[in-house]
């Protein structure tokens, strides 16, 4: 009876070990924007945006904003908090000037290049991020 209880948790921790490290640390959200506005996000970003954060979101003359200083910044915060933060500041010395379409695109690249799992069906305003939430700290 022991060796067959001993076998299952030996089995058990075996699966659990054997599960790829990335599937235990994707985000437990469900998926926010659609993949054409990711790809449309992705041809704003290297016309407006790349020149300061790199052409893979990586930093430059701007910050870095993908992992681990993106998460760092936005983990717990409603997901609007990025498009106001790109509304009130972006592009440089042009603060105002994206349409709010814009902005939801960038906003979908930058969640995507995060991890954050895409959908099918896009966001329409930004005021459908408010209840949404970035992961917690270490949940992506």
């Amino acid at each position: 009876m022991r060796l067959l209880l001993l076998a299952a948790v030996v089995s058990a921790a075996a699966a659990a070990s054997a599960a790829p490290a990335t599937s235990r640390r994707m985000p437990k959200v469900p998926a926010t924007f659609s993949a054409e506005q990711v790809e449309e996000g992705r041809r704003l970003f290297a016309d407006t945006c790349a020149v300061c954060h790199g052409p893979n979101l990586q930093g430059a003359l701007g910050p870095s904003l993908i992992v681990p200083a993106f998460r760092a910044a936005y983990s717990d915060k409603p997901m609007r908090a990025l498009c106001s933060r790109i509304i009130s500041t972006m592009p440089v010395g042009q603060a105002g000037t994206l349409s709010e379409a814009q902005v939801l695109k960038l906003t979908a690249l930058i969640s995507a290049s995060n991890g954050l799992p895409v959908g099918e069906a896009p966001v329409i305003s930004a005021n459908e991020l408010s209840a949404r939430k970035f992961p917690g700290a270490g949940k992506w």
